[in-house]
């Protein structure tokens, strides 16, 4: 995704930072009982090249066409959670925010579990 998407707003112009979009997408991911944390990849550099800047935060924003949005995430969840049933909560919630905070159409939401807290 570029640094920032340009959408037309009435007369002017509005710019939404993929750091705001991250933002929003770790805001949502955190709100859901089970998550413990938004993580990023032991090997970042390895995961930027494939994902863009907020990679290091655990966050991949693809962009296709008419701002139209894939968001990969990588999430620690605590000890006991269903993960499926977290999973599902979780695309929904970042869809939804994502969708209702800037406008942008998100077609998937990728959940990567790639930890477990264990407290």
């Amino acid at each position: 995704m570029a640094e920032n998407k340009e959408y037309m707003h009435g007369e002017g112009n509005l710019h939404i930072s993929e750091d705001v979009v991250t933002a929003i997408v770790i805001g949502a991911a955190k709100e859901i009982e089970g998550v413990y944390s938004v993580t990023p990849l032991a090997n970042v550099s390895s995961y930027m090249k494939k994902g863009g800047k907020n990679a290091n935060r655990g966050v991949k924003i693809t962009t296709g066409e008419d701002g139209i949005l894939v968001i990969d995430l990588n999430l620690t969840v605590n000890y006991g959670t269903v993960i499926q049933e977290l999973a599902e909560k979780v695309q929904q919630a970042v869809a939804s925010s994502v969708e209702a905070m800037t406008g942008y159409r998100v077609t998937a939401v990728n959940v990567n579990v790639i930890g477990v807290h264990l407290d």
